[in-house]
C-alpha cells in the first residue's frame, strides 16, 4: 500500500480542486434524468428465460453516497449516480425508452398493433426482461 500512497495523495490534491469547479448543487440535471419515469426493476436486477442473473446494479451501491471518495472527480462521481436511474420512462406520445440497465438504452415506439423496439446495441439477456417491463408498465398505466 505504500507504493500507491504519492499517487492517492495526488489523485485527493486533483478531486479536491476539481470539487471546487463542479456542478454538484444542481438539481435540474436530476430532474430530467427522471423526468418520464414509469417504472422500474429493483436493484436493476435482470434474470434471463431460465431465471439465472444476467445483470443487477447492486453492485453499484456504493454510489449512494452522494459525496464522492476523495479520490475520485466530483464530476464523474456526479454523472455516474445519474447515469444509474434506472426503469422505464416515457418520453413523448407513444415512445417509451428503457434506461439504465446498460450504457445502452433501447426504445421502444408503441403503434397500433403493438411495441416496436428499436435498437441494435441492447444485450440480448436484457432485451427480453426490459420488453416485459414495459408490458407490465403498459398494463399498469394504460
Amino acid at each position: 500500500m505504500r507504493a500507491y500512497q504519492p499517487r492517492l495523495d495526488f489523485h485527493r490534491l486533483i478531486a479536491a480542486e476539481l470539487a471546487d469547479e463542479s456542478m454538484t448543487d444542481d438539481s435540474e440535471d436530476w430532474a430530467d434524468a427522471q423526468r418520464g419515469l414509469l417504472g422500474m426493476i429493483d436493484h436493476g436486477d435482470i434474470r434471463n428465460a431460465d431465471g439465472k442473473p444476467v445483470w443487477s446494479l447492486r453492485g453499484y451501491g456504493f454510489l449512494d453516497d452522494a459525496k464522492a471518495a476523495d479520490t475520485v472527480n466530483p464530476s464523474l462521481w456526479r454523472q455516474a449516480r445519474l447515469n444509474r436511474i434506472h426503469g422505464l420512462f416515457k418520453v413523448t406520445e407513444r415512445i417509451y425508452q428503457v434506461r439504465g440497465y446498460d450504457l445502452a438504452n433501447i426504445t421502444f415506439i408503441e403503434g397500433d398493433t403493438g411495441l416496436r423496439p428499436v435498437c441494435g446495441q441492447f444485450p440480448r439477456g436484457r432485451c427480453g426482461t426490459t420488453a416485459g417491463l414495459t408490458r407490465q408498465a403498459f398494463a399498469g398505466f394504460h
